[in-house]
């Protein structure tokens, strides 16, 4: 399972006697317009370092736990990943824009001649 997220993404960073450990901050609006906010453990590849408070677009993660004491501790394993503090504004819109169009290959394949407007729900 492959986790993209096209959102940027705020990690913290709090450095640990094991080296540093690191979290994503996830938020839910209410229904009242207040926030509530949770955090999950996030996990990079060995040699990634990350600042506090740095933000970054996920290119590819999946979730992956470990045990300890018959507990098991859920984390999010980010293996690709662009810094958006070392990007420009206009750099990170441009990336944005590059993205993959998911339905690109869909219509350039898929044989409509067939359909009529009148074929379509919301035809006429």
């Amino acid at each position: 399972m492959n986790i993209e997220i096209e959102k940027p993404i705020m990690i913290f960073r709090k450095d640990g006697e094991y080296g540093p450990m690191y979290s994503l901050g996830i938020s839910n609006k209410k229904q009242d317009g207040t926030y509530e906010t949770a955090y999950m453990n996030v996990r990079f590849r060995k040699g990634v370092e990350v600042n506090n408070r740095e933000k970054i677009l996920i290119k590819k993660a999946w979730i992956r736990f470990s045990k300890k004491d018959k507990n098991t501790y859920w984390y999010l394993f980010i293996s690709e990943f662009k810094n958006l503090d070392k990007m420009t504004d206009s750099q990170i819109i441009q990336d944005v824009m590059e993205t993959d169009d998911p339905f690109a290959e869909f219509g350039a394949t898929a044989d409509l001649s067939g359909i009529s407007d009148s074929d379509l729900p919301f035809g006429e």
